[in-house]
């Protein structure tokens, strides 16, 4: 039995509302059509049935966003069960869940600093670090002449990871904290 996939970043459920949302408009149209006596490709007979997929559909929505919602609250309380460190690939398997799904989660909870920590690219490791910006803070709060100037040289390497927009050192090829690969 495989993982289960719930397309983290896709969002399946927006999917779902539209469809749903044009079956009801036609529904409601027909509605309008047969009290208006108007024969449009036979609207007004046939189009009040479309209330029936729209009804499973807004079902399916529903059920799709409370799974994916599920899904980031059971990713949270295990993270936070763990004293150290976390390797993603055993924490997808512990909860049953895509690989990937988990990576989308855990950068979005670090992008939306609900946990401090990154992800350590290559051994998909999720490292907790409550300093992780500690060293640029330093170099920023020094008095010295030369602390101020190795802080510009270390602030002239920075550039922002087109995915998750985390300030990184510019020699990485991939984000430590989402653990993309960085664009050359």
């Amino acid at each position: 039995m495989g993982r289960e996939k719930i397309e983290y970043g896709r969002k399946p459920y927006i999917t779902s509302l539209g469809v749903a949302f044009v079956f009801t408009f036609i529904a409601i149209l027909s509605i309008v059509f047969n009290s208006l006596r108007i024969m449009f490709l036979g609207l007004a007979w046939w189009g009040f049935w479309m209330f029936i997929p729209a009804f499973f559909l807004y079902i399916a929505a529903v059920e799709e966003y409370l799974k994916i919602k599920r899904a980031v609250e059971q990713v949270l309380s295990f993270i936070k069960a763990y004293d150290g460190d976390v390797n993603l690939d055993k924490l997808s398997s512990e909860l049953n869940l895509d690989y990937f799904d988990v990576k989308a989660i855990v950068a979005d909870l670090i992008s939306k600093e609900k946990i401090e920590a990154r992800i350590e690219a290559s051994t998909g490791e999720l490292i907790f670090d409550k300093d992780i910006n500690k060293n640029k803070v330093g170099l920023l709060n020094s008095n010295s002449d030369s602390g101020i100037k190795s802080a510009e040289e270390n602030m002239s390497n920075i550039i922002f990871c087109p995915h998750c927009k985390a300030s990184i050192n510019n020699s990485l090829v991939f984000c430590p904290f989402c653990g993309e690969r960085i664009a050359d």
